[in-house]
């Protein structure tokens, strides 16, 4: 197998084991908290994705889960500059990819996932000098 396929493949197996877990949670009560009373950023974009969706778990989860599936790509985008070998590119993204925090934070509505995404894009945009 290529390894210019691996990338694909863990972000596949990764939309599939985040659907598989949307499909076996609901809303915990402090997601509901942040849902119903809290008014920050974490809140208007679940808003934002039931009112474009329909209230459900998947539609209340999947900005979280876009950005968990954008860091994957900026952590590999990041790995260009520190690692010269492409199988040691392809074993850091599975690593970020495994990872229990970075995995769950994906699937709750919180500002973890956001936090994760927005610090690999600042770290990217340094590297890059942009």
């Amino acid at each position: 197998m290529s390894i210019r396929l691996f990338l694909p493949l863990i972000i596949f197996v990764d939309i599939a084991f985040l659907l598989y877990g949307v499909s076996n949670i609901s809303i915990s009560y402090r997601e509901a908290e942040i849902f119903y009373d809290q008014r920050n950023f974490v809140h208007y974009l679940a808003q934002f994705s039931t009112t474009l969706f329909g209230q459900n778990d998947l539609a209340l989860r999947l900005p979280f889960m876009i950005f968990h599936l954008l860091s994957i790509v900026l952590m590999y985008k990041i790995s260009l500059f520190y690692l010269r070998l492409k199988m040691d590119r392809i074993i850091s993204v599975l690593v970020f990819v495994m990872l229990p925090g970075v995995t769950s934070a994906a699937l709750l509505v919180n500002s973890a996932t956001v936090s994760i995404f927005f610090t690999l894009l600042f770290l990217y945009l340094f590297l890059t000098d942009l």
